[in-house]
């Protein structure tokens, strides 16, 4: 099972999976890339929402995991370009390793 996270600093989301638990997109899971004044995070999943057009995700609607799928989760701590192919592809090995994702 995944293990969730207190939130320090938002910081600390960069980068990370979340899943969402409210709204049309409930149980999808996507890649923090920032966040806006407010309680609002910046979210892509590289398909519907993309790198160009991310999704604005009220934060408590979200469920945050300390997690962040390899070198893309560090690409986005660190401030690097990333594609929506990479976010695809790192959602996949994301899930294909956490079979039990929704019960985060």
């Amino acid at each position: 099972m995944m293990e969730c996270v207190a939130i320090e600093s938002p910081r600390d989301l960069l980068g990370t999976v979340a899943l969402s638990k409210r709204g049309r997109d409930k149980d999808k899971l996507y890649i923090i890339l920032g966040w806006t004044p407010g309680d609002f995070a910046i979210v892509a999943d590289g398909k519907t929402r993309v790198v160009a057009k991310p999704k604005k995700k009220n934060m408590k609607h979200l469920k945050f995991s300390r997690r962040r799928p390899g070198e893309l989760g560090y690409k986005i701590l660190n401030g690097e370009r990333v594609t929506d192919r990479m976010i695809r592809e790192g959602l996949a090995v994301f899930r294909e390793q956490m079979t039990d994702w929704r019960s985060m």
